[in-house]
């Protein structure tokens, strides 16, 4: 058997000979060099374990093949059971104060700026999504018209917006935008409305990033839309009560993806065998609905709810929050409740887990990034990736704290 020191010199040559990053900031490349990353990240998991238990047995951690309650060591570890084959030793994690808590603007510089709440002409700001570093997304509202909206991109670097597109608003419009997603070429959204006779229809809407009217380019008279994404030149979603759909931004009818049969989508091409709105329930399998590729979770014994990416899952236990890969390894109890994407949703970008207002913990790293200290931090819900961007109102209300996410770390 190789030694750790072999391992681990072996594991450097090969991240030496891999290939440079991308370090295009744009949405649509950053979700192009994710299912290839995702894809080296699971590929790199069993070398990385290998190392990760070498270590462990190196220092003399316990090792156990049986079930039963967590249990917490002399020592001030919180030991779970697990059920890996024989010789694998038993992931631990800290109680606790021995999370390791650093500011997140020297994590993560620049994810964290101040901009103003409303453009000079008066109309009211609200982010909506980090797109790259330093810009974001913004909705401009009218203060004395809810019908009066439009897109803007915020750049933090050199503090100026522009005008992405205007939005309509028809007054039978029952909540507007909904949902909403954009690459380097399109916008898109929905919006739920009624027609004169009170039949419930569900509009998609598309705007092209380099100017031009918005268009309707298909209805749906089904309701409860899910997470909805763009995927190339077609917008995917999923319905609240399963299945995934696509639809050309050409037009034309809705189309089943066959791999995402009573799937939920989570974020293309991803996709879970769990709602969001089930608590309790935990995920099974993470499925690739572009590869038909399909991940079985190993969930530990006593945890509810759990949630996946493709490589991290978090769930409830009765210490707290159990944080652990999707095979089961890497499998640690973090002493305080966290949260992914919204209510029941996967980590975001993969590898941020949400504390209330006091900052992320970050998966990878093992690293809790401490947010600035403020009334409420904001989570937005019309962008329909999992990861939205955050906000706080400053106290005179003339400017907003903004957290992109997009500035943090690549995902997982």
């Amino acid at each position: 058997m190789r030694t750790e020191d072999e391992l681990t010199r072996a594991l450097r040559e090969a991240a030496e000979r891999a290939p440079a990053p991308d370090l295009l900031t744009g949405v649509a490349h950053r979700r192009r060099r994710r299912t290839r990353r995702r894809t080296q990240a699971l590929a790199a998991v069993a070398v990385v374990t290998v190392v990760a238990v070498s270590t462990a047995v190196a220092r003399g951690a316990s090792t156990s093949g049986g079930g039963g309650d967590v249990a917490v060591q002399p020592s001030g570890e919180v030991v779970i059971p697990t059920k890996e084959p024989p010789g694998m030793a038993v992931p631990t994690g800290k109680l606790p104060g021995t999370i390791k808590s650093v500011p997140i603007e020297k994590l993560w510089p620049g994810s964290v700026f101040t901009m103003p709440a409303t453009h000079a002409d008066g109309w009211a700001y609200r982010p909506l999504d980090g797109i790259s570093a330093t810009e974001v997304l913004l909705l401009a509202t009218k203060q004395s018209s809810s019908q009066n909206r439009r897109l803007e991109i915020y750049d933090s670097s050199t503090g100026r917006s522009r005008v992405l597109t205007e939005v309509p608003s028809p007054r039978e419009v029952l909540n507007y935008p909904q949902q909403l997603d954009l690459d380097v070429q399109n916008v898109v959204w929905y919006v739920n409305r009624r027609t004169p006779e009170g039949v419930a229809v569900v509009d998609l809407w598309k705007s092209s990033r380099s100017g031009g009217r918005p268009q309707v380019f298909g209805s749906l008279t089904d309701k409860g839309i899910g997470v909805m994404r763009l995927a190339g030149d077609s917008v995917v979603w999923s319905m609240e009560k399963g299945g995934v759909y696509s639809m050309p931004l050409t037009g034309g009818a809705a189309r089943p993806i066959a791999a995402g049969k009573g799937l939920f989508l989570t974020d293309w091409p991803w996709a879970s065998d769990v709602s969001r709105s089930d608590f309790n329930r935990n995920q099974t399998k993470v499925v690739n609905l572009d590869t038909g590729e399909v991940q079985h979770v190993k969930a530990r014994e006593g945890v509810r709810g759990l949630r996946c990416a493709p490589v991290w899952c978090y769930g409830r236990v009765p210490k707290g929050t159990l944080v652990q890969h999707v095979d089961g390894t890497h499998a640690r109890v973090i002493p305080r409740i966290l949260r992914g994407a919204g209510f029941g949703g996967p980590p975001y970008r993969g590898q941020l887990l949400m504390a209330g207002a006091d900052g992320l913990y970050d998966l990878q790293t093992g690293v809790f990034a401490e947010l600035p200290k403020a009334d409420s931090w904001v989570g937005v819900g019309t962008k329909s990736e999992p990861g939205p961007i955050l906000y706080n109102a400053a106290k005179k209300g003339d400017e907003l704290v903004v957290l992109n996410l997009a500035a943090g770390p690549e995902e997982q």
